[in-house]
């Protein structure tokens, strides 16, 4: 994972910091108010740093117990995840829970993240919410209602944001 799904993943509500190459969330060491800890994609690792003064170490084998990160180096590898990656996992996901297979936990949080990094700026109930309103729309026209100017309006909208995002869709 890089910095901006290990972000997402302890905090809903991350920040992006210097042009999205840094990001800032609530530190899971002191659980303060205020988003303290630092998270940035290195070369070879992921870097930290908690301005509460958390030790970094400490941060990192936290994030390795949580399977944010592997265990087996001390040089966290880096590795940047193609929207398309992104997208197919998302697929994936899904389709063992609608068959009603097992899923492990990594792999929940994993969707977690990963719905959140590509339903941005929206959050996937946001999403779900769009979903609903175009199959409600859909199915006012099969039963010959006639909607309105603005009802038009919010379904293309949520059409192409929906289309946009790859969320899977069949008309």
């Amino acid at each position: 994972m890089n910095a901006e799904q290990i972000a997402l993943a302890l905090d809903a509500k991350a920040s992006p910091v210097s042009g999205r190459t840094q990001y800032k969330v609530r530190c899971p060491l002191h659980n303060g108010g205020s988003q303290n800890l630092y998270l940035k994609d290195g070369d070879d690792r992921l870097l930290v740093h908690c301005f509460a003064g958390c030790n970094g170490a400490d941060i990192i084998d936290y994030l390795k117990s949580q399977s944010l990160l592997p265990s087996a180096s001390k040089d966290i590898p880096v590795k940047k995840i193609s929207p398309k990656e992104v997208q197919a996992f998302i697929v994936a996901h899904e389709t063992m829970l609608k068959a009603g297979a097992p899923t492990s936990t990594k792999s929940q949080r994993t969707y977690r993240a990963y719905q959140r990094m590509h339903y941005k700026p929206f959050e996937p109930g946001e999403v779900a919410e769009m979903q609903y309103y175009c199959l409600a729309f859909k199915a006012m026209l099969h039963r010959g209602e006639t909607p309105t100017p603005a009802d038009c309006r919010t379904f293309t909208a949520y059409r192409k944001i929906l289309q946009d995002k790859g969320v899977p869709y069949a008309w």
